[in-house]
């Protein structure tokens, strides 16, 4: 599973990539989403979302 975290904003419709597969809004600052695969570094910035290197 891959990790990302909220830069800007949290959980909302339309603030992260379709497809993801768990969420937790206690870590972080505005909360982490995982997906099944890496997304692309449009993704992550279209979204302004930081992949989470655990």
């Amino acid at each position: 599973m891959y990790w990302y975290e909220f830069i800007r904003r949290g959980m909302s419709p339309g603030c992260q990539p379709r497809g993801f597969v768990d969420h937790d809004e206690n870590k972080g600052r505005f909360g982490w989403v995982a997906y099944n695969r890496e997304l692309t570094d449009k993704e992550t910035s279209d979204y302004e979302l930081r992949k989470v290197i655990e």
